[in-house]
């Protein structure tokens, strides 16, 4: 008997924090995120140098990145449905120096021309989709979510090159489609009523991303 009271009291528990949860319909959650890694830095190598007698100086290579970040809304129609609408911004730098050696027959002396090339990508992303929330309890949320939206890469480049695209350039034909899609998979932990550390991870933008999520609502 007393085992099976032990047993009652146990699911009794389970039930109540498998039930109990921190979201609920009509409530508006705000996040703000920070997204890893800036896929720019696989797409920033500088192609073949065909016809170009140059080395490329590894010491002067310079990489800086800013982003992702990630701004996103979340309001609840359901206890498991929400509509999710979000924005992301990256940006990345890339600069890299090659050298030419350029022998003179007449002075039997070598002359050595340093060139650079630097390159700036901006990728802005605004996105739109369901979210449906799996398993819940009274702190934590956890949802997978099917997200589409408009995608926009702006690219800047700038060299000291000879005057012949056959020389040297970056690797710019990368294939950048407007639309973009996103699967993701993320959880949501409330250490107060209101405020919740988040991660999520996903395809199609930041593979993962960390940050605060806040709820307005006071349901």
């Amino acid at each position: 008997m007393k085992k099976i009271r032990i047993i009652i009291f146990f699911i009794a528990i389970i039930q109540n924090y498998a039930f109990a949860q921190p979201l609920g319909e009509k409530d508006f959650v705000i996040e703000a995120h920070m997204g890893y890694p800036n896929l720019s830095y696989f797409k920033s190598n500088i192609q073949s140098l065909t016809h170009f007698n140059g080395t490329l100086n590894n010491d002067s290579e310079v990489f800086r990145s800013i982003g992702q970040f990630i701004v996103n809304a979340d309001f609840f129609l359901t206890d498991k449905l929400s509509l999710s609408v979000g924005a992301n911004y990256g940006y990345y730098y890339y600069y890299q120096e090659i050298e030419e050696s350029i022998y003179d027959g007449s002075t039997g002396q070598y002359t050595v021309n340093t060139y650079f090339a630097e390159k700036q990508t901006h990728r802005f992303r605004i996105y739109l989709g369901p979210n449906f929330h799996l398993l819940r309890t009274d702190r934590l949320d956890s949802y997978f979510g099917i997200k589409a939206g408009i995608k926009r890469t702006n690219i800047i480049t700038n060299d000291n090159f000879p005057n012949n695209s056959s020389y040297f350039g970056f690797n710019d034909t990368e294939i950048e489609f407007p639309v973009g899609l996103r699967l993701c998979y993320g959880m949501r932990y409330f250490v107060t009523h209101n405020l919740a550390i988040s991660t999520e991870i996903g395809l199609g933008g930041p593979a993962i991303t960390f940050g605060i999520t806040y709820k307005l609502t006071d349901n």
